[in-house]
């Protein structure tokens, strides 16, 4: 019998929002700042991390002219949960992600098992993105991100997507130890080499898995050359083992952001999180013209050890 799939209007980590529920899996999705998923639980268990200096605030950027000076003021704010970034990261304004689509208000439609949020056309880059959650059933999340240039002249765009996960976790992608690389700009000094495990390695497959430890404030970023469109996230906890795969598909043909990586991990010094990002490819967007970026994404409880070291296994699976 499939899982009965529920979507409420309810309060979600103080902003009006949404609940959909399947199971033991429940997702919380906050149109207003910016069409995030800002809560993610699994048996009750929040995985996502929300920034408690701005829990249940929203921005009201209708009236807002200047946005460079906007940006200037409220600085790099860190709200928390999932989001979808347009990059390349040189074209923000201020370095500061484009407000309108990281914190304006989107427009939301409820469809069947799916919340469609749609944002503003931003007024920094002419772009507008389509966020669609699906929650198929108790363990599998669809997340489809659409950008569409609503500018004059074309555009070499990108979809971004960053995950803030509370720690501790350990990330596990399908790349060995010498196609991860530390990334050592933006103020990341730190050596964090020992973070890095490499867990495993195919000769005949030519493929391994290497582990990223984020379970403290050491401050990093690491990018790894992946050899397929899989990650996995591990967090043990006092309710047991959770696993958090996600697949997406990847065109080793195309141009991909961040020196032609498809993901990295940041962890944060400042703050309890960690951030699991994954790239789209850089398209050449002409006016009206749209690029789309789909995710699968698995929550389980894993019922031992065992299970959580049968990486292959659970990576192959979409």
């Amino acid at each position: 019998m499939a899982t009965e799939v529920k979507i409420r209007q309810d309060t979600v980590a103080g902003w009006r929002g949404y609940r959909m529920e399947a199971g033991e899996l429940t997702l919380g999705i906050v149109p207003q700042i910016g069409g995030r998923i800002m809560s993610l639980t699994q048996k009750g268990e929040e995985l996502l991390f929300v920034q408690e200096q701005y829990r249940g605030q929203s921005i009201d950027l209708s009236q807002i002219q200047d946005l460079a000076k906007e940006k200037k003021r409220l600085g790099f704010r860190v709200w928390g949960g999932d989001k979808t970034w347009v990059s390349p990261e040189e074209e923000w304004l201020e370095k500061i992600p484009p407000l309108d689509l990281d914190s304006g208000g989107y427009s939301c439609e409820v469809k069947d098992k799916k919340i469609e949020m749609v944002s503003p056309v931003c007024r920094e880059t002419g772009l507008k993105i389509i966020r669609q959650v699906e929650l198929k059933d108790e363990q599998t999340v669809i997340l489809n991100q659409t950008l569409i240039n609503e500018s004059s002249k074309a555009q070499k765009r990108g979809i971004w997507n960053v995950t803030q996960l509370r720690r501790p976790w350990d990330v596990i992608w399908p790349a060995t130890k010498d196609k991860v690389t530390p990334v050592h700009d933006e103020g990341l000094k730190e050596n964090a080499d020992h973070k890095v495990t490499e867990l495993f390695y195919s000769s005949t497959l030519k493929e391994g898995l290497t582990k990223i430890v984020c379970d403290d404030r050491t401050h990093f970023k690491f990018r790894a050359f992946i050899s397929r469109g899989a990650v996995i996230a591990l967090k043990r906890s006092k309710k047991g083992l959770i696993s958090f795969t996600r697949h997406f598909d990847i065109n080793f043909d195309e141009d991909y952001p961040h020196n032609d990586t498809v993901v990295e991990v940041y962890n944060a010094k400042d703050y309890e999180y960690l951030e699991i990002e994954v790239h789209g490819p850089l398209v050449e967007l002409k006016p009206k013209g749209k690029v789309q970026h789909k995710q699968i994404w698995q929550i389980k409880r894993l019922s031992s050890e065992k299970d959580a070291l049968d990486i292959q296994k659970i990576l192959s699976v979409k």
